[in-house]
């Protein structure tokens, strides 16, 4: 009796559970030691085949794998405490204890339960005076993401740390198996591994593994870090090194990145190894040393910082004495890029910089940039503003300015400074908008004769600088009519100049522009019950109609500092101001209708139809414009040779007053389709309803498979008879200065098939009809297995040529084959082919594979 007392006493923190039955306690323990040991490995133990997932984790199964390692569910009581805070519950055949030693030993399929802890043995032995379990035979231990199983272990219980001997380990959400001669998590909770191998490879197969003398795991897993590690592609070693850091998850650690890999014509064999240093929580550096077969050795720079208020980025690039590459171009110079982000928030009190420049205009087109996300087109941005919103007011003040990195294009003006005062008020239904700005325009070469366009350029032709003022005031209302919301808004608008010279032409330093006007906007909404194909929909129909009205003086002689016009859209329909910038308002007198529909299916919303329809009527011609071609006054085209490049350029004006002279804008019609949820039509068509003439539109049609492995796109481009640059390769770069006249036609057409598990075929061409080529071609095959992947790709390009405005049919070709390999959740190359897949293909996802 006292024996059995004391067992209570013992146990009574550990709230044991006992299962008896009749046989007696020394054929128990008989039959517990004579128990054969488990022989499934921890990876077989928790792999569930395809066919036995549950549909939310089959669909994200990638697709190349036969299953997934999945967690057995906890029901029992408490499975969501930490193990410290939690009671320990024993479950076993057998239970014996020694008061004296304070041990308690739990034989024969025993079960331990403890919090999220789960543990499985042949024996266990509680040492209560150490706060130490003991397991030995067939352990398995479950926590969560994570089995171990092996012959001995022990477990600290105040410290949770943990030692297994012989072990195998599985950690489930990072797909991760191995094996080791010890297992264990100190009292950090720094998981390690020592003389170990690891793999992301399904259990029955090994095409490739780590092996180290020790793994240590982070306590977040994220990273990993291998000491003496050799990488094996099947059984031949393929890598050493004595210290390797690696990511198991996500999150940032010091360590080699990815390296970039590339092969041109222009500069040969081009490689950058990244290396990124997490010095703190708040702030890192990454470190790329970049070796430029034709041009020599550079170095790139990314550092960020933040804090509780800022976001900040420095992006620095150095080549130094270029040796100039396959065409000698800068030979001997010293190339170099800096950019500066800043994002700064305080309370109501705001600051942003986007600062970028290079050492020349060629930076881009001659080294690109391995690491760096800046994304430039024809000019560098250089811009700082500090603003402050209140409750009615808000204050900014900006400086801005851009580097031009094209060869014959023209430096644009700097705003040095910007300030805008802007409030906003409601009086019970009425609501009153007072903008106001002051901005002086600067230019680099304001000096310089003969250097300036016509709308920009004084009676020597320099550059026109100067102070605008803009005030704009509006102030609406709405009504309530039996069809709808009205809304009546009045409209002031003014601008006036200090110049430093008179436009070309004119006297006045200091012109004005005035304006006032009404808008009318109204609009209905309808709905009704649809059937269509067997299936009820949701029909809407929405009406609308606008009248504006802008009395304003002519504008001849002022300037264009900032200020082009808007690019024709139906939304644009609806614009106050034709013009996008301060230097015009545009004259109306105008009524725009249009109705928008949309079909929807109720139980699915993302199946849908949406179409708009609407066209301007003027009833009066309009005279204020922006063009420099009508402000040139070239005259009759017919007086000039048919091939004389006057000809276009009087065309091109005779165009632009056709415009202004026209009773009604374009009908312009947008829709867009949603068949199902693979199949998806976008398209826009603007008709001159004067000619009945198709002046430019789009259709796009995709498809992206269920699965999301499969995707095609086929798109399409018409702009006619068109008299100007042309956008060749649509990245918004002008490549040529020469003149074209005719129809604009560009196809792209692109496609991502997954023709098994494993196999992908990847294709794009953009084709330009008009000017009868291939803008860029693109064929490759990516092979994917559950833990590793390749691809190979071919792909041929247009470059831009030395001078910005060479001939379009002298622009050079290039072409390359780029090889992407990656041991998933370990390391690849040719990363930076698949980033370009991503942007250009719609549909391509790097981790859907």
């Amino acid at each position: 009796m006292t024996h059995c007392i004391f067992t209570i006493a013992l146990l009574a923190k550990y709230r044991t559970v006992l299962k008896t039955n009749t046989l007696s306690l020394g054929l128990l323990f008989a039959l517990s030691i004579s128990a054969q040991p488990n022989q499934n490995s921890a990876a077989e133990l928790e792999w569930v085949t395809r066919e036995n997932l549950p549909e939310d984790l089959l669909a994200i199964c990638p697709r190349s794998c036969s299953g997934m390692y999945v967690e057995p569910d906890r029901n029992y009581a408490n499975s969501h405490l930490n193990p410290s805070e939690a009671e320990l519950e024993i479950i076993s055949d057998l239970v014996e204890a020694n008061g004296e030693s304070n041990l308690a030993i739990m034989q024969g399929n025993v079960e331990l339960l403890q919090g999220w802890r789960q543990v499985e043995a042949d024996q266990i032995n509680i040492l209560q005076d150490e706060e130490r379990i003991e397991m030995t035979g067939n352990i398995q231990l479950r926590e969560p993401g994570m089995l171990i199983t092996g012959h001995s272990a022990s477990i600290e219980n105040t410290t949770q740390a943990l030692e297994f001997e012989e072990a195998e380990f599985v950690l489930h959400d990072l797909g991760v198996r191995g094996t080791a001669e010890q297992v264990g998590r100190d009292e950090e909770s720094r998981f390690y591994i020592l003389n170990a191998t690891y793999s992301t490879c399904e259990p029955t197969e090994n095409h490739w593994s780590l092996s180290a003398e020790e793994i240590t795991i982070d306590e977040n897993q994220i990273f990993a870090t291998a000491r003496n590690m050799t990488i094996r592609i099947g059984k031949v070693p393929i890598f050493y090194a004595p210290r390797f850091t690696f990511p198991v998850g996500e999150g940032r650690q010091t360590g080699l990145l990815y390296p970039i890999i590339s092969q041109s014509g222009d500069n040969g064999l081009d490689i950058t190894q990244p290396l990124y240093l997490n010095l703190a929580p708040n702030y890192d550096l990454t470190i790329a040393p970049r070796l430029i077969e034709k041009r020599g050795a550079s170095i790139e720079l990314e550092a960020r910082y933040l804090n509780t208020f800022s976001q900040n980025q420095v992006n620095l690039s150095f080549l130094p004495d270029d040796d100039g590459g396959n065409d000698d171009s800068e030979v001997g110079e010293n190339r170099w890029l800096f950019g500066l982000s800043n994002q700064a928030y305080w309370g109501n009190t705001y600051s942003q910089i986007d600062f970028n420049r290079v050492s020349d205009i060629r930076y881009f087109e001659d080294l690109g940039s391995a690491t760096q996300p800046i994304n430039t087109q024809t000019y560098l941005k250089q811009f700082a503003q500090l603003g402050h919103d209140g409750d009615n007011w808000s204050v900014s003040a900006s400086a801005l300015s851009y580097q031009t990195i094209a060869e014959e294009f023209v430096d644009t003006y700097e705003e040095l400074p910007k300030v805008s005062v802007d409030g906003s008020y409601s009086f019970g239904k009425f609501d009153l908008n007072l903008d106001h700005e002051i901005v002086n325009f600067d230019h680099s070469l304001d000096d310089v004769e003969n250097s300036a366009p016509i709308l920009q350029a004084d009676a020597n032709g320099t550059w026109v600088t100067g102070q605008r003022v803009r005030i704009d005031y509006s102030l609406s209302r709405q009504f309530n009519a039996s069809w709808g919301p009205v809304v009546a808004e009045g409209l002031s608008m003014f601008r006036t100049y200090q110049l430093d010279e008179a436009l070309s032409g004119f006297q006045d330093t200091s012109p004005n522009i005035q304006a006032t006007g009404l808008r009318l906007y109204s609009e209905s909404n309808f709905d009704r019950n649809l059937n269509l194909f067997g299936k009820s929909w949701i029909q809407t129909l929405q009406p609308s109609i606008q009248y504006l009205y802008l009395d304003t003086n002519s504008q001849t002689d002022v300037p264009t500092f900032d200020t082009r016009i808007a690019s024709p859209s139906f939304s644009g329909l609806f614009r106050t101001n034709d013009f996008v910038g301060g230097d015009r308002i545009n004259d109306a007198n105008k009524i725009t209708l249009a109705v928008s529909s949309r079909i929807i299916e109720p139980s699915n919303s993302n199946r849908s139809a949406r179409f708009s329809i609407g066209q301007s009527f003027y009833f009066e011609e309009r005279e204020v414009h922006a063009s420099d071609l009508i402000q040139s006054n070239f005259g009759n085209p017919e007086d000039f040779a048919v091939d004389d490049v006057v000809r276009l350029l009087a065309l091109e004006a005779e165009s632009a007053l056709t415009d202004l002279q026209q009773k009604q804008s374009n009908l312009i019609a947008e829709a867009a389709f949603n068949f199902s949820d693979q199949w998806s039509i976008t398209t826009d068509i603007h008709l001159n309803t004067s000619n009945q003439d198709i002046e430019r539109g789009h259709i796009n049609l995709s498809y992206l498979s269920s699965d999301q492995l499969s995707a095609y796109n086929l798109s399409y481009r018409f702009a006619s008879d068109q008299i100007g640059f042309q956008d060749i390769n649509n990245d918004n770069l002008i490549q040529s200065e020469e003149l074209f006249e005719g129809d604009t036609s560009q196809y792209d057409l692109s496609a991502v098939h997954a023709i098994s598990d494993s196999w992908t075929l990847i294709s794009r061409w953009q084709y330009d009809q008009a000017l009868d080529r291939s803008l860029e071609q693109l064929v490759g095959a990516r092979y994917d297995s559950c833990c590793w992947s390749t691809g190979v790709y071919w792909r041929e390009w247009l470059r831009r040529d030395e001078d910005l405005f060479s001939q379009q049919n002298d622009l050079r070709r290039d072409s390359g084959i780029f090889i992407s390999f990656e041991l998933k959740g370990l390391a690849g190359v040719g990363q930076g082919i698949e980033s370009l897949l991503e942007r250009g293909i719609p549909g391509y996802k790097r981790e859907n594979f």
